[in-house]
């Protein structure tokens, strides 16, 4: 019998445990959004802040992409004044 009293133990912490969770859920359940955010959230770490582009930073990507495509496309696209082109380095620049 000295096994099944060692099952019937374990079956009887495991709904102890069982009881506890069941407790614990239906706890959070009753209690209002904001106040199981807080609980949530780790202590002491902020909100992660959203990244702006300027104004000038959209204005270089979307130049970038307009002469991919340009280039794509077998257009045309002139340098912008004062840009230095960059020469390709490595084995393929010596062909």
């Amino acid at each position: 019998m000295n096994g099944l009293d060692n099952i019937i133990a374990q079956l009887e912490e495991q709904r102890a445990a069982i009881e506890r969770a069941i407790s614990a859920l239906s706890d959070i359940s009753h209690q209002p959004l904001g106040s199981l955010a807080k609980k949530v959230m780790a202590p002491g770490k902020p909100a992660r802040k959203k990244r702006h582009m300027s104004a000038e930073g959209r204005k270089r990507i979307g130049d970038a992409a307009r002469r991919r495509w340009a280039l794509a496309k077998g257009l045309p696209w002139p340098a912008p004044e004062g840009e230095v082109v960059k020469k390709k380095r490595g084995p393929a620049a010596a062909e």
